[in-house]
């Protein structure tokens, strides 16, 4: 009889049932997951995860180390002229978009760079570790492009994103945005520095 559609299913003879194989039920597989030993891995594996090891310690660091270099080198003259700077930038970047001008991002990368030569447990702290996590979940921060010396060599394209997601956050929010923050910090600096 051909295959129809319209024709109803009869019931299988139990004797055919007995006559399909089934594999035999393997040994209990929980607890064996696959393991990893590096001595029988890959040789281009093992280096690939040694250097990225390598790597991942020395961002950290860095990153912990770069700006405390040369704390404490700057005098207070130099340190207060340096928020003077920062400030005045800083509120130049309420008023005006500066992305498209490098000479902005050199000077305030030079006012950074003094600012961080001051010492220890001065009020310009909370703003050097605002700029060092500021923005945060992209992959370098404010404080990194500036230590890393952004303005008229180098300007990179991320840094021209945070000087403008800077600029719009204020334009949008006054002041609750991310620059009057920074500019309060700078401001408890100035007040400590008699400026």
């Amino acid at each position: 009889m051909p295959d129809d559609f319209f024709t109803p299913i009869r019931p299988t003879d139990p004797s055919d049932q007995s006559r399909i194989p089934i594999p035999p039920i393997e040994a209990d597989k929980q607890g064996k997951g696959p393991t990893f030993d590096l001595d029988q891995d890959d040789p281009r594996r093992q280096n690939l995860l040694y250097g990225s090891l390598v790597l991942f310690f020395k961002k950290m660091f860095t990153t912990a180390l770069f700006s405390r270099t040369n704390r404490g080198s700057k005098s207070e003259i130099e340190v207060a002229q340096a928020i003077r700077t920062i400030k005045d930038l800083l509120t130049a970047l309420k008023t005006c978009d500066q992305t498209d001008n490098p000479h902005y991002a050199q000077h305030l990368s030079d006012a950074w760079h003094t600012l961080l030569g001051a010492p220890p447990k001065t009020p310009v702290e909370p703003f050097i570790q605002l700029a060092n996590t500021y923005p945060s979940g992209e992959a370098h921060s404010l404080g990194f492009y500036l230590t890393h010396y952004a303005g008229d060599h180098w300007l990179p394209f991320p840094f021209l994103e945070i000087l403008k997601k800077l600029h719009q956050g204020y334009v949008l929010r006054k002041s609750h945005s991310e620059l009057s923050h920074m500019l309060a910090l700078i401001d408890e600096a100035c007040s400590y520095f008699s400026l």
